[in-house]
């Protein structure tokens, strides 16, 4: 059944169980989020890529999100925290003013019982890669801020991959795969890339830096 959407376009990708905090002050942006929370209802972040001049195209498929707690201030502007629910399709802008509404189709969400034992597996597999990621990419977190995962493995492949720090266009590509299995698979050729290139950057800094544990570097070679 298509719904109405009142479109939050964005630089990001939200992923379902995932939050959005935000800080609008004028415009559009902040005419969906006066909207919802005068309507108690959700709205639909999607992927904006630009292409210059000051133009964007909106991705097609989306994540609608719920907004938990706003505050507004006395200078206009609203911060709120917005909590994904449900993919979405965008089948037809319908209005663009004061803010996009579109008609849209709600997507299937995989729940607990839908997770089959060999994705289940994958899944854990995939969170002990994902450690190994984030071990590389923010070797200076403190353990105290360090992400807990979820119990069930959809949120938690969810979670995964919003912390990936890649390039947007990766991240909707995740989101528009409707296959648990199949997501799960580009998530780890994407982390297996970039465990390789953060490791190879790590280590070429230890040998800058001299360090003690610096893996050795380039030995002479001759010809003969």
């Amino acid at each position: 059944m298509a719904i109405e959407v009142a479109l939050f376009p964005w630089q990001t990708v939200l992923f379902p169980g995932t939050v959005i905090p935000i800080r609008v002050s004028e415009g559009a942006h902040r005419a969906v989020v006066q909207h919802c929370v005068e309507t108690s209802t959700p709205f639909g972040v999607v992927l904006v890529e630009m292409m210059g001049m000051g133009q964007g195209m909106l991705a097609e498929i989306g994540t609608l999100a719920s907004i938990q707690d706003h505050v507004e201030h006395d200078d206009g502007a609203i911060e709120a925290l917005g909590v994904g629910s449900q993919r979405f399709r965008i089948l037809e802008i319908i209005q663009d003013d004061p803010f996009i509404l579109a008609k849209a189709e709600p997507l299937e969400e995989h729940g607990p019982s839908d997770v089959a034992p060999s994705e289940d597996q994958a899944i854990d597999q995939l969170a002990e890669q994902f450690w190994q990621y984030a071990a590389l990419a923010l070797p200076k977190l403190p353990g105290s801020m360090k992400i807990q995962l979820p119990s069930d493995a959809v949120s938690r492949l969810n979670l995964i991959c919003s912390a990936l720090m890649v390039p947007l266009h990766q991240k909707q590509q995740l989101l528009e795969e409707d296959e648990l299995g199949r997501r799960v698979e580009i998530a780890s050729t994407i982390m297996r890339r970039e465990i390789t290139e953060l490791a190879a950057f790590r280590a070429a800094m230890k040998i800058l830096k001299g360090e003690d544990d610096a893996p050795p570097g380039p030995q002479p070679f001759s010809l003969n």
